[in-house]
Formats: structure tokens, C-alpha cells, sequence
């Protein structure tokens, strides 16, 4: 069984007859209730994005370095490779209690298993970056002040 948002490129034709051919339910969360029908959503998600934003944060740094060293004038992106070992490194790294937890909280831990409670983890905010970035000028001035929360390509989706 797969559980899953209205996300559009969940639901096409292709999506739906491969689910079926691989005899998969495909259950569709009703709109307002991600929050507490996805088990990813609840437990796994923010720990997984904060693991994947370091690996981010730690390529940005040592661009500004170079950049701050040479005569350069672009930060270059990250290659596929590396972002896919951040997402590697990300969800190593999260524990199976965590997992386990999301799916707990929504009740579909069948045969009486239980779990222990996964605990939160906080974010780690550090306004170094973004002050080295404006000194490069590297600062968007369209999307304007960033909270660690904020969701910012959907913002602009």
C-alpha cells in the first residue's frame, strides 16, 4: 500500500496501472490531512531535510571560501552524485524508531508492535552563511528574509 498526497505526478494514468500491475493499493490522503496521515510527514520528513540542507549549507560554505580566494565570479551548483550521496547520508542516518514512529502515530503498526518514541530534533540555525553570502552579493533580493521553516520554492510554485 502506498499512501499518498494529491501530488498530480502520483496520479497519472502510467502511475495508476504500474501500481496495479505490481498488485500495489495506491490510498489517497483526502486535501488538509497530510499532516496526520502520512507517516513520512509526521516523524521521518524535517529530519531528513535538515540532514540534507547540512550537506547543502556545507557545499555553500566552502563555494564562498573558494570564492573569497579566487578570481571567480560564479558559485558552481552541486553535481547529481553529491546531492544523491547527501541523500544517502540523510536517510542512513535517520534511525528506524524515527520511521517506525511515523507509522505508529497513524495507527498502521498492525500486530500489536510497538515503538519507541523518536525524539525531535532540533534545527541547528547559523547566520554565518547568509551573512558571507550577501557579502558576496550572492543574496537573492526577490525572495527576500528566510526562516529556517520556510518552505521557499513553494512560495513561488
Amino acid at each position: 500500500m502506498l499512501i499518498w498526497d494529491d501530488f498530480s505526478a502520483h496520479w497519472t494514468a502510467e502511475v495508476i496501472q504500474y501500481a496495479a500491475q505490481k498488485n500495489v493499493i495506491l490510498q489517497r490522503v483526502p486535501p488538509g490531512y497530510t499532516h496526520c496521515c502520512q507517516p513520512a510527514d509526521i516523524s521521518w520528513n524535517k529530519p531528513l531535510k535538515d540532514r540534507l540542507r547540512a550537506g547543502w549549507l556545507q557545499h555553500l560554505k566552502l563555494e564562498c571560501s573558494r570564492l573569497l580566494t579566487s578570481n571567480e565570479g560564479k558559485m558552481r551548483a552541486p553535481d547529481r552524485a553529491q546531492v544523491v550521496k547527501w541523500l544517502r547520508a540523510a536517510w542512513d542516518g535517520l534511525s528506524k524508531a524515527t520511521i517506525k514512529s511515523g507509522f505508529k502515530r497513524v495507527r498502521l503498526l498492525f500486530n500489536k508492535r510497538t515503538v519507541e518514541q523518536a525524539e525531535c530534533e532540533a534545527p541547528n540555525v547559523n547566520n554565518e552563511l547568509a551573512e558571507i553570502l550577501e557579502s558576496l552579493s550572492c543574496v537573492d533580493s526577490v525572495v527576500g528574509e528566510v526562516t529556517w521553516d520556510d518552505d521557499v520554492v513553494g512560495r513561488y510554485l
